[in-house]
């Protein structure tokens, strides 16, 4: 069923940024802990967050909801935005491209993972699941990319402690999204019988497959 969307799209932006926001700083141990520049990973754990959790956010945006044809470009000046802020903020030793290519990484396998797997009708119950798991490995092999590049000898233990550490990041962006999906869905479908009322002897279980269809 088609619908055209509205200002609830906000939350599809808003809220898997907020939830993993919140949530790093729960994790952490507060504000403090979650913004303080770490050296050797070259980012603060905010820095992390943000820059994952808004790349989805914007995929999701334009690539499912909107299905807008300029959804790449959007993208790909998120991706040029971010490295050059790293590189002005940050940069020393690190060059721009250092950034750019693990955040272009990054951003083909996270598009993979919203469009293949959490907007897939037929995995819609296991979705959170499947596409946190799938977005701590994205984020490690893309963190992992980066220390290569700048032939950064890693510490024992690195892929568990960084996929450990991800995967709170990808299953606050992935029930962020999850909420915020059953928002904007619910909201359509109520525009939907706005326009197009039903049937008084229609149940209920009509209106849950219409949802699940919008998906």
């Amino acid at each position: 069923m088609k619908n055209e969307y509205g200002s609830e799209l906000v939350v599809v932006i808003l809220l898997p940024v907020l939830v993993s926001l919140i949530g790093g700083m729960l994790i952490t141990g507060g504000w403090q802990q979650f913004s303080a520049y770490d050296a050797n990973q070259f980012f603060s754990w905010f820095h992390i967050y943000i820059t994952g959790s808004l790349l989805v956010s914007l995929i999701a945006l334009f690539m499912h909801y909107l299905k807008n044809k300029y959804g790449y470009i959007i993208n790909l000046i998120y991706i040029l935005s971010v490295g050059v802020i790293a590189d002005l903020a940050l940069g020393k030793d690190v060059k721009l491209y250092h950034y750019i290519v693990p955040l272009f990484a990054f951003t083909i396998m996270t598009h993979l993972l919203v469009v293949k797997v959490f907007y897939k009708p037929a995995l819609v119950r296991a979705r959170t699941l499947l596409f946190g798991l799938g977005l701590a490995l994205a984020l490690t092999l893309s963190y992992r990319l980066l220390f290569v590049m700048l032939n950064k000898a890693v510490e024992p233990g690195f892929w568990l402690s960084y996929y450990t550490f991800f995967l709170y990041l990808a299953i606050f962006v992935g029930f962020g999204l999850s909420f915020a999906d059953l928002i904007v869905v619910k909201a359509s479908y109520k525009r939907y019988l706005q326009t197009h009322p039903q049937k008084p002897d229609e149940d209920e279980e009509d209106e849950d497959e219409d949802i699940d269809a919008q998906r």
